[in-house]
């Protein structure tokens, strides 16, 4: 849930950079939100994944679309300021790490033999 949360929201502020004006005002996304369980305990675990998914390519291909000068194009931050594309996507992708190595400690958690 929280990592389609943050993908439609990187993704937006990528769109508000690439079709936008010029240094258009681009939204807030909040990395570091945890849902509490009341936000996704009705939801369907197939179907986040499946739009996770679907905003995760839109993403990629908007990325691989761009010339190499299109990546210090900014957005202004309401917080931060001036935000290039290159910024957001390591951050983006530092987000993606983040998650990785968190899954990776779990699985070993729970695939290692008792100690």
């Amino acid at each position: 849930y929280h990592v389609r949360e943050t993908e439609r929201g990187f993704l937006s502020q990528f769109e508000a950079i690439v079709g936008g004006r010029r240094e258009a005002a681009i939204p807030v996304v909040d990395v570091d939100d945890i849902p509490l369980e009341a936000d996704y305990h009705e939801t369907d675990e197939d179907e986040v994944l499946e739009e996770f998914h679907y905003l995760r390519r839109r993403t990629t291909y908007m990325l691989w679309d761009l010339r190499e000068s299109d990546w210090q194009r900014a957005g202004i931050h309401p917080y931060r300021g001036r935000v290039t594309l290159l910024e957001l996507t390591r951050e983006m992708y530092q987000h993606d790490l983040e998650h990785l190595w968190q899954v990776r400690r779990m699985v070993e958690a729970l695939t290692s033999p008792a100690r």
